[in-house]
């Protein structure tokens, strides 16, 4: 699957505003493309959507990461102390994130499906997975769930 298919595809399901009035036999697809992340295992897998309000737990509820409404993806603890962020506020114009099958994190508008941020020149090999972690950490695991990098803020928020 690609970036462009799944941005088609979670675009369509953001503008529709839910994936079972998708019509014809893509609609299994875009399930699958845009669903929102299994609920407590911490880990967002290739094409794998963040649709505003989504929130992707850690395996203990310690943290959490949100596509807010207003554009900004963050990381959460439980109390609600953020940690992390794309700084992508921009209230009423509508994003959706994306970890894509190359290995990167994409915020996106809705409307128009321009890119608004993303994980930098750094790609993680194909297969590897976003993963909220109980210490606070926002990490990138490899296809052999080996360590490859982690979500940073020196002077803008990247991957390190």
């Amino acid at each position: 699957m690609t970036v462009r298919s799944v941005i088609a595809r979670c675009t369509a399901a953001a503008l529709l505003g839910a994936l079972a009035v998708i019509p014809s036999a893509a609609a299994p697809a875009a399930a699958a493309a845009c669903s929102a992340p299994v609920v407590g295992d911490g880990i967002l897998k290739p094409g794998k959507c963040i649709m505003p309000g989504d929130r992707v737990w850690s395996q203990q509820g310690a943290y959490f990461l949100i596509m807010q409404w207003d554009g900004n993806l963050v990381l959460y603890r439980n109390d609600g102390t953020p940690v992390w962020a794309t700084a992508t506020w921009n209230p009423g114009a509508g994003y959706w994130a994306v970890w894509t099958t190359g290995g990167q994190l994409i915020v996106y508008n809705q409307l128009t499906t321009r890119r608004i941020w993303d994980s930098g020149p750094w790609h993680a090999p194909r297969g590897s997975i976003l993963k909220v972690q109980d210490d606070g950490k926002l990490m990138v695991y490899g296809p052999r769930l080996e360590p490859l990098a982690q979500a940073c803020i020196d002077i803008e928020p990247h991957f390190c």
